[in-house]
């Protein structure tokens, strides 16, 4: 049973993540910019935000080529359960998540953001 969660969570995240990566770049990062992000090295989007003044969290977002599936990964400072417990972790990226796809302007449907 949580194997298959876990499944389902995963072809979630690669959903949002084409979803994301279907919008141009540039809307992606001026979302980022109005929650005062900070930019990152790291895929071909990469953001660090504040869940909380204590919280960072970072998102890289990798687009689709020949080889590779587009991928969206949310990271967490190791210190996060020392602020919050770790089953809080899942509530927060999806706050986060919903936050960047409202001031992305993507359409949001339930907790799926309009996808079937």
């Amino acid at each position: 049973m949580a194997e298959e969660r876990t499944s389902n969570y995963i072809k979630l995240c690669d959903e949002w993540a084409e979803k994301f990566l279907q919008m141009d770049k540039e809307e992606l990062e001026n979302a980022f910019e109005k929650l005062n992000g900070l930019r990152l090295p790291l895929g071909d989007v990469g953001y660090q935000i504040d869940a909380f003044s204590c919280e960072p969290m970072q998102f890289y977002f990798w687009d689709c080529d020949d080889e590779f599936e587009a991928q969206a990964n949310i990271l967490f400072d190791y210190s996060a359960t020392d602020f919050n417990h770790v089953e809080s972790a899942v509530s927060t990226a999806e706050m986060g998540v919903r936050r960047l796809a409202e001031l992305a302007g993507l359409p949001l449907k339930g907790k799926a953001f309009g996808m079937s």
